[in-house]
């Protein structure tokens, strides 16, 4: 999925999407280990655009209403992260 959405990249993509057709009827710690976990790994391997940038990514579970706050709650850290290793955050 990795090597197909850096494809989509280098081919000039304005934005990707990674689908997940089954996340939605796990329990919630199925979700964690293995939907999730596998999406992100995805997210974090994906190349930057050809401006240097990421290249804006939709990641959506089918079924997976239920489980937004955890995917809140990661982009929230991953985004505190960013602003820390900038030296932004305070």
């Amino acid at each position: 999925v990795t090597a197909y959405l850096n494809e989509q990249i280098r081919a000039g993509a304005d934005a990707l999407m990674l689908f997940d057709t089954w996340g939605g009827m796990l329990t919630t710690d199925a979700f964690r280990s293995f939907s999730l976990a596998s999406m992100r790994s995805v997210l974090a391997a994906l190349a930057p655009g050809a401006d240097g940038r990421p290249v804006p990514t939709i990641a959506f579970t089918k079924g997976g209403g239920q489980w937004l706050w955890v995917v809140l709650i990661g982009v929230a850290v991953v985004l505190v992260a960013i602003l820390m290793l900038r030296g932004r955050a305070s």
